[in-house]
């Protein structure tokens, strides 16, 4: 139906937020700075997905790596990713999982399934993006 005046509110909120915590309008794309993790982890976070990179950082290749390369680079780090397809240069990753909406998103942390979850090349550094959170994390790097 058409949007009501709840949904209006709603929009509104997350229009709001979006703008306090990224500066942005949310129709400009955002930077990914090279010493900078746009992320926010809990403490109590139960998957291990950004503390394994950040013990030993990102991925540096020293050229860009063909996309089958980074793929299989994504999928040997993280076991219980698989590759679903490449659409316009986002590659689009899914849980293994028979039960996606059970487990928590390696990113944000939080329980929405296999949507959103997305590798990019920003300039020379690929990040695994979460589109339902908008939190982004370097994966790999051209040196």
């Amino acid at each position: 139906g058409l949007p009501s005046v709840l949904t209006d509110k709603i929009r509104t909120k997350f229009y709001k937020r979006y703008k306090k915590e990224t500066g942005c309008e949310p129709w400009q794309l955002s930077e990914v700075h090279k010493s900078e993790v746009i992320n926010s982890i809990p403490e109590n976070k139960a998957s291990s997905f950004p503390e394994q990179c950040e013990e030993e950082g990102p991925i540096t290749f020293e050229a860009r790596p063909d996309p089958e390369l980074i793929i299989k680079s994504v999928l040997k780090h993280f076991p219980y990713l698989k590759f679903r397809n490449t659409f316009r240069g986002i590659d689009n990753y899914n849980f293994v999982s028979a039960q996606p909406w059970s487990s928590p998103c390696p990113i944000c942390d939080g329980k929405h399934g296999n949507y959103g979850l997305h590798g990019e090349w920003y300039g020379t550094e690929y990040c695994l993006t979460c589109f339902t959170s908008g939190n982004k994390f370097k994966f790999a790097t051209v040196a």
